[in-house]
């Protein structure tokens, strides 16, 4: 290499410096720079060459070195914006609002669920306050909140968030702090709960309606389990919601066996619903004539059957009463057949 190196020099009559390694007596390797300059006479033959070799191992291996340390700081910088890219697709790609905000309540940063969410752009999100959006909350009772989050590192509470062009939202907040370039920021996920509240309100609505009913409700699941009554069955019982659930259907009937149950049961579920009259004993020990329509259906591919009870003691009295009259009556007619006209007009 150096020799083809020399030649070269000569021919083109300029000096060169080169860069190789060599091999010691003993087996190490060293790195220098060669550099050599000819001087010609005036026929252009040359007639001295004056040259110079450093060693310049240390330096040679502090470049392999630098150029190791970029190379690895290239692959971790890669590394790290492809990670910070996946974080910012999968942040943006959630349908719950992200917020980073300030001690100053002022919103830093917002992802695009944030946007789809109350119809603002990220400028103009970033450019107001928490309380300018939070419908409930004035910029004190945010401060609270945000001082109760940086003392416990976390919150979690409800409010009402209004949307660009006035729409109320109910919305659900988890906050978290955490220490950014010196300061404590705040990031809170807002999940927007007003579906939620809206099927709440009818639960509580057809709950409210159910244990206003004079007749009892209940949702009986597959092995006879109560998993759901009104309270128009603790009034009509005497026991506790708390008790009525632990119980099985046949703890209360007090005239069908469990088998009578299973056919009523296997009777709904190819019929849809069924009514028929049994017994219920009550808490105290009392009997109770009830009417029970039930009707199957799925719930989240669970078979359940909603029975309607009817207390019917009264209506049954009143039966036998009428069953009384009757008997009384048809006794009578048989004796009056049975006595001679004569006899009745003497």
């Amino acid at each position: 290499m150096v020799h083809n190196t020399f030649e070269e020099s000569l021919n083109t009559k300029q000096p060169f410096e080169i860069v190789h390694r060599i091999v010691m007596s003993d087996g190490r390797i060293k790195y220098v720079l060669e550099s050599c300059e000819t001087q010609y006479d005036a026929a252009g033959n040359p007639v001295l060459a004056i040259g110079a070799v450093q060693d310049i191992t240390e330096r040679k291996q502090a470049e392999d070195m630098i150029r190791e340390l970029n190379t690895t700081l290239e692959e971790r910088v890669r590394e790290r914006t492809a990670q910070l890219q996946l974080v910012n697709t999968a942040v943006n790609s959630s349908t719950e609002a992200i917020y980073i905000t300030d001690e100053t309540l002022s919103i830093l940063y917002v992802n695009d669920g944030a946007c789809h969410m109350l119809g603002y752009t990220r400028n103009e999100l970033t450019g107001m306050k928490v309380y300018d959006i939070d419908v409930l909350f004035s910029a004190e009772h945010i401060s609270l909140i945000r001082e109760h989050t940086l003392s416990a590192k976390h919150t979690l509470f409800e409010t009402k968030h209004r949307t660009k062009e006035g729409r109320i939202l109910d919305v659900e907040i988890a906050g978290s702090s955490f220490v950014f370039n010196g300061t404590e920021v705040e990031v809170s996920v807002v999940k927007d709960i007003t579906g939620k509240k809206e099927v709440d309100k009818r639960l509580r609505l057809v709950e409210t309606a159910m244990n206003h009913a004079s007749e009892a409700v209940y949702i009986v699941g597959d092995d006879r389990s109560i998993l759901y009554v009104s309270e128009g069955a603790c009034r009509m019982l005497g026991y506790s919601v708390e008790e009525l659930m632990r119980m099985k259907v046949y703890e209360v009937d007090a005239y069908m066996s469990k088998e009578a149950i299973d056919a009523v049961k296997e009777r709904v579920a190819s019929a849809k619903d069924f009514t028929f009259e049994t017994k219920h004993r009550a808490k105290d020990g009392h009997i109770v004539d009830v009417e029970i329509t039930v009707t199957a259906f799925e719930y989240e591919d669970v078979r359940l059957r909603l029975s309607i009870v009817k207390e019917i003691s009264e209506r049954k009295k009143i039966e036998a009463l009428q069953l009384e009259r009757l008997a009384l009556e048809e006794r009578l007619s048989r004796i009056a057949a049975a006595v001679p006209p004569k006899e009745i007009t003497e």
